[in-house]
């Protein structure tokens, strides 16, 4: 939604768009009558829009950016980048030492150090944290994060981990 809503907004504060955005609805509009226009500014008034300075209606843009600014969302860091805000694997970091630190997170997320997991059940407890849970699964061993019996009976933790 909010990536709807932020060119809108921003639109709303450029005074090339906002003089074209003027143009086109006055060229279509209907005049309105007194009472209708009186309640309408009252609102555009209310919400912070507009201002009634001198005499005069007058735009504030600062209204329109104080909203822009609240749609912004923190840059999130360290594993959190790489996850999406309910938890699940976005994509994975190219860079190796990245890649390691959001497997192990991963993986003490689904993995107690005293657990001996079955591949089912560990790739169950996996589709939580990833559209592909096998994948996850392959990384974590592959990555040295998590140890399985050479028949991929039951996986844990690596000592360390």
């Amino acid at each position: 939604m909010a990536d709807l809503v932020r060119p809108l907004l921003a639109a709303l504060i450029n005074d090339d768009l906002r003089q074209v955005l003027a143009e086109t609805l006055i060229a279509d509009a209907e005049p309105l009558t007194a009472a209708r226009r009186a309640r309408a500014t009252e609102k555009l008034i209310a919400t912070g829009i507009l201002s009634d300075a001198e005499g005069g209606l007058t735009f504030d843009p600062a209204q329109v950016r104080t909203a822009l600014q609240s749609l912004a969302t923190p840059r999130r860091e360290g594993v959190e980048r790489f996850l999406t805000p309910a938890g699940k694997v976005d994509r994975y970091p190219s860079d190796h030492a990245a890649r390691v630190e959001l497997l192990r997170h991963l993986a003490h997320g689904v993995l107690q150090p005293s657990d001996r997991l079955t591949e089912p059940v560990l790739t169950e407890r996996l589709r939580a944290l990833a559209d592909d849970p096998v994948l996850l699964r392959r990384h974590l061993v592959d990555y040295g994060v998590v140890q399985r019996t050479p028949g991929g009976e039951e996986y844990w933790l690596t000592a360390g981990q």
